[in-house]
């Protein structure tokens, strides 16, 4: 079996790329996990969940619609917690994908970079206040002694 061969990756959208393909595929699924959410938090609230109070029916026939609403209600949370699993599901792989595609693309640049070819990035903040600039030289701290009173740097 060589490289080239369309049967190295799980799908037919990139040939030859497994690991894009497999996060093509958890985009496309994390999609549909947010649709589906979505809708079923749309249905659990657009569904009315409270009756109107009729003083002219009987008791046992409120009492049986009260029943039937309170059933009601309990499946429309039910609802709406489903779809918020759903949403939290499809956030946390697009939030993976994300993450796994921004480090591996920083690994990818970084190992293109020849040390050699590029200056040492000056080191702000560093404990010892001096740094090289870029003809070799150490250039002093912009707080030249830093820390000591005048009292102290007359003594030395």
């Amino acid at each position: 079996m060589s490289v080239d061969d369309d049967s190295t990756c799980c799908c037919t959208c990139r040939p030859g790329s497994g690991v894009h393909c497999t996060f093509d595929m958890f985009s496309l699924f994390s999609v549909i996990f947010l649709i589906i959410g979505l809708t079923l938090i749309t249905i659990g609230y657009a569904i009315p969940r409270d009756y109107k109070f009729d003083p002219h029916k009987p008791a046992r026939v409120m009492e049986a619609i009260e029943v039937e609403y309170a059933r009601k209600r309990f499946a429309l949370n039910i609802c709406i917690m489903v779809g918020t699993g759903f949403v939290t599901l499809s956030g946390l792989i697009i939030s993976f994908i994300v993450t796994w595609e921004l480090c591996s693309n920083e690994n990818e640049d970084n190992r293109e970079i020849d040390p050699e070819q590029h200056e040492k990035p000056p080191s702000y903040g560093s404990i010892c206040g001096d740094r090289e600039n870029s003809a070799g030289e150490v250039a002093a701290s912009t707080s030249e002694g830093a820390g000591m009173t005048r009292n102290s740097r007359a003594g030395s």
